[in-house]
């Protein structure tokens, strides 16, 4: 038998203030609102809390714009004939999402026994007592045992996306698979998902902190063939100068650089993050301009995925361009496609993908040189640079040359200083000359040389040859000269 009396857990759960108002509003007009899923689990293990799954016997929607109707928040129907919807509401800390649904099946325990782990199957009554656990499927021990442990036996079979998702919260909670939830992992068709739940479910791992770590047991379970079928060849490619590790296990190590290099710049480092040679020297050059590091990694992209997880899948993408008959452009172009990633997305992954090695070739620092780096690549300049150290410090961790990594971290240091504080002197300084002001004045057409004549000017600019309006013109008539086009 399955027990879903209210019981006190072993340790009391912890709810922020936005649940606490939720329990106040909801216990005085409705009852059987459950509070289900991750949200439980965290409130459990005293996990912040940026979520909220609601579930009811009936009038789903109606408690939605309940809610929202007291919260002045925002409101949206996800799936109309599930009754589904989303509520957005405005705290202190940011936007909280409430997603309200009704029982997958007659009662909660249907609903309960239709997740995918234990440890997601716990249900606090929000009308109710907040500290009372609702747990017929023992999620409180799994979570205290740190396992991660199927529902029923066609739990993952019946949703295979759930194989990857055991694998993310797996290294998200610091837990390990149970054998025969491992078992059905290993026997998991992911062929048969949708693109779009696959890329969901695959940026959710590339923006973990330990991407690499969910990223080799996913590849050990068989669980990466559908998403990147190149990664065999990728791991039986040997790397001699890299101590023969194979390019998957060098690409592994770069997102597992890239993520502690990332961790060092964000508003999470502490002492001891940065305490390595390499990593201090580095953070000491970057510190000056910390906090437009941080606003550049929170730039998120179309449908909020995170900007780690592009980062990190581009490290993926140009492992896989490196073999033999690909190239760059086509490898971004199927994937993008493969994906149902947006063009935004492909130009910038596009950038990074074939300017890889760019930190590391790139010899002109002079103002043009610096111009043209950034000329070329924009914004996906930062993440080069930050890749080419992480790309470094993993070819390189058996012979760690101190000198060449000041080097390269010098390079990167005077790219980033023109583009977060010198942008408008050295990259894109504020135009003196419009278009229509070079045709008025020389008596030009319209067409490709009016733009070279904007760049002339600005690569002027750039130089310090040209500060004014008058330097300008007279760059113009010099140059149309020269060339005999006047």
């Amino acid at each position: 038998m399955f027990d879903v009396a209210p019981r006190e857990p072993i340790r009391p759960l912890y709810w922020p203030d936005i649940v606490l108002d939720l329990h106040d509003l909801l216990a005085a007009e409705w009852t059987g609102v459950y509070i289900v899923g991750g949200a439980v689990r965290d409130a459990f293990l005293h996990r912040p809390l940026k979520d909220l799954d609601l579930t009811v016997a009936k009038d789903s929607l109606s408690l939605a714009r309940f809610i929202v109707n007291h919260f002045d928040g925002d409101f949206y129907v996800l799936d109309e004939q599930r009754q589904v919807a989303r509520v957005l509401l405005p705290t202190d800390e940011g936007r909280f999402t409430i997603d309200i649904a009704q029982f997958r099946g007659v009662n909660l325990l249907d609903d309960l026994m239709d997740r995918d782990f234990t440890v997601n199957a716990m249900a606090v009554d929000i009308t109710g007592e907040l500290n009372l656990l609702i747990d017929p499927l023992h999620g409180e021990k799994d979570a205290i045992d740190k396992i991660i442990r199927r529902c029923t036996v066609d739990s993952i079979s019946s949703d295979p996306i759930r194989a990857l998702r055991a694998v993310r919260q797996s290294i998200q909670l610091d837990a390990r698979i149970d054998s025969e939830t491992m078992g059905d992992i290993r026997a998991v068709n992911l062929a048969a998902v949708s693109a779009e739940r696959i890329r969901d479910e695959l940026m959710a791992i590339l923006k973990q902190n330990r991407s690499a770590a969910a990223l080799r047991i996913a590849f050990k379970l068989g669980l990466l063939k559908e998403i990147f079928p190149q990664l065999d060849a990728l791991d039986d490619m040997v790397i001699s100068e890299s101590g023969g590790r194979s390019r998957w296990q060098l690409t592994l190590d770069v997102i597992e650089n890239l993520a502690q290099i990332s961790l060092a710049i964000s508003p999470h480092r502490t002492d001891h993050t940065a305490a390595s040679f390499g990593l201090g020297m580095m953070v000491m050059q970057f510190d000056r301009y910390r906090a437009q590091l941080q606003q550049h990694f929170a730039t998120t992209w179309p449908d909020e995925r995170p900007h780690q997880s592009i980062l990190v899948l581009a490290v993926i993408l140009h492992a896989i361009s490196v073999l033999p008959g690909k190239d760059a452009r086509t490898v971004v172009q199927d994937y993008m496609i493969g994906l149902r990633l947006s063009n935004v997305e492909k130009q910038h992954l596009l950038k990074i993908v074939s300017n890889f090695e760019r930190l590391q070739q790139i010899d002109d620092l002079s103002t043009l040189g610096i111009y043209q780096f950034w000329k070329d690549v924009g914004a996906a300049g930062v993440d080069i640079c930050l890749i080419g150290l992480a790309e470094y410090l993993s070819y390189h961790r058996l012979e760690f040359d101190q000198d060449v990594w000041l080097q390269l971290v010098d390079k990167a240091n005077t790219l980033l200083d023109a583009y977060f504080l010198h942008y408008e002197t050295c990259i894109m300084p504020p135009a003196l000359l419009s278009g229509d002001d070079i045709m008025n004045a020389f008596g030009l057409k319209p067409g490709a040389m009016i733009g070279e004549l904007l760049e002339v000017i600005r690569r002027g600019q750039v130089t310090g040859d040209v500060l004014s309006v008058d330097d300008a013109l007279r760059l113009v008539e010099d140059y149309l000269a020269d060339h005999n086009l006047n």
